[in-house]
This record gives structure tokens, C-alpha cells and sequence, in this order.
């Protein structure tokens, strides 16, 4: 396993672990470590963050839960639109004694990406919710 891989999947540990970590209330969805790089919030409203590496082409999508099923699983409300889905490329920074990550020209440790992911995951619910609601008006 190279160290591109490992660090990946140190980052989704890093991920999980955060999640785990914050509390739950009525008001916020679900937080699920779906497996396969996949963390979800679930309520009426259903997103997900999902991890993909491509031969070191590291990336981070923010989407409608299911959206590897394409519209199998997705009706939109009438007169409204699909959100769309939105993609972080990163990049891992290999150096002598840690690893960080470059996202938008800034270098992260893998705690602090973490972090950023799962606030980034909450905000991408919140305008998925408020596309989904202003289709229904």
C-alpha cells in the first residue's frame, strides 16, 4: 500500500472518528458512516460525503445521497430543480514527518480537513434543503 493510500484512508478514519464525536440533536440530521468512503446526514433531506481515489487523483464529493444510482432514486419537486452535486479536488502533500492535504491552494493538516468536510457537508445540506424547498413553492 503506498503512502498516498494510506493517508487517504487515515483521512476517512479521521473523518469518521470527527463525526462520531459531535453530539446529536432533534434539529440536525443523522450523521452515518455508510462504509466504502461514505459519510451521509439523513433526514427529510439526504446527503452525502463520498471519498474517491483514482490513482492518486484525490476527491471529495458533496451530493444527494444515492447519486451513484443516477435519478433511480430522486424525484424532484415539481417545478424545482436538482441540486447539483459539488466535488473537492485535494491534494496530498507528502512531507518528512506529516502529511497534509492542499485544498483551494491551502495546506491542511488531516485533522483540520476533517473538520472542514463535515461543517462543508452540513452547509452542502442546507442549500440541498433550500433548492428542494424553493422547487415546492
Amino acid at each position: 500500500m503506498g503512502v498516498g493510500t494510506l493517508a487517504w484512508e487515515q483521512l476517512q478514519e479521521l473523518v469518521k472518528t470527527e463525526a462520531g464525536k459531535l453530539g446529536s440533536s432533534q434539529k440536525q440530521p443523522a450523521r452515518r458512516w455508510i462504509g466504502n468512503g461514505r459519510l451521509a446526514l439523513l433526514s427529510t433531506w439526504q446527503v452525502e460525503a463520498t471519498f474517491m481515489n483514482r490513482d492518486r487523483d484525490f476527491e471529495i464529493r458533496f451530493d444527494r445521497f444515492g447519486w451513484q444510482a443516477g435519478s433511480a432514486n430522486f424525484e424532484a419537486v415539481p417545478g424545482g430543480a436538482v441540486p447539483r452535486g459539488e466535488g473537492w479536488k485535494i491534494q496530498l502533500i507528502e512531507g518528512k514527518t506529516q502529511n497534509l492535504w492542499r485544498l483551494n491552494g491551502q495546506d491542511l493538516e488531516p485533522e483540520r480537513l476533517a473538520r472542514e468536510v463535515i461543517e462543508y457537508l452540513y452547509r452542502h445540506y442546507e442549500k440541498f434543503k433550500m433548492a428542494s424547498v424553493a422547487g415546492a413553492s
